[in-house]
């Protein structure tokens, strides 16, 4: 079918539809009639870039850290939704040319959920999968902690370990539970030897979480003679 007469040697086929491959062929024409036809040559439309992929997040102090599998060429675009369907309440929040963007307008104890899209001349890609992420928060409160191998001037501290801390402060007391500054800080395993203590004398202990954000409040005290 004819579809376009034009005096210049170059043409546009904006009516082309994504996905179909069409065939096209070139006739001159003058005052004195028409050409023969041109040699057949086929084409189609580039696709949109494809679905991304690899979608994270990851919780950081200011922000919900996000990450994907790069794609060459194109212009990310962020989307959050706070609705756990993943279908409705969707808001471009950003784009970048990089593959990962920070959320840093992310609300603490809010849990976002996620899609990211690739851009380029050929429109915008089907959106990734949709994944949830949150800022990190604080620890929870450590347990009381319990006392083994008891001596006369030693004992071992223990205490369970707290999901998301990555280290202790530890505080002592001697006499009756109350509150101290740190005993031993940044201590990154669940159990604690104390050595050199008095003889027939109480401490008492408690323990404080912390991750790369912030500290927990202070676990129980318990204490020993």
């Amino acid at each position: 079918a004819l579809v376009q007469t034009r005096t210049s040697t170059t043409w546009d086929d904006a009516t082309a539809s994504l996905g179909v491959t069409y065939h096209y062929k070139i006739q001159a024409h003058n005052n004195c009639g028409d050409s023969a036809y041109s040699l057949c040559v086929s084409g189609r439309r580039l696709d949109p870039p494809s679905q991304v992929t690899g979608l994270n997040a990851s919780p950081t102090c200011p922000a919900v850290s996000l990450y994907w599998t790069d794609i060459a060429n194109v212009t990310f675009t962020v989307y959050r939704t706070e609705n756990p369907d993943c279908v409705t309440g969707w808001t471009a929040i950003g784009t970048t040319e990089d593959n990962g963007y920070n959320d840093a307008t992310a609300v603490l104890g809010t849990t976002y959920y996620y899609q990211a899209s690739a851009t380029d001349a050929c429109g915008e890609g089907p959106k990734s999968s949709c994944v949830s992420g949150a800022r990190m928060t604080a620890p929870a409160a450590p347990a009381a902690p319990t006392f083994t191998d008891v001596q006369c001037q030693r004992l071992t501290v223990n205490w369970a370990a707290v999901p998301t801390a990555l280290s202790y402060d530890i505080y002592r007391i001697v006499g009756d539970c109350g509150t101290t500054t740190a005993y031993v800080t940044n201590w990154n395993q669940t159990s604690f030897i104390d050595t050199f203590l008095a003889s027939n004398t109480k401490y008492s202990y408690y323990i404080v979480a912390k991750n790369s954000c912030f500290r927990s409040d202070p676990g129980p005290c318990s204490s020993v003679t």
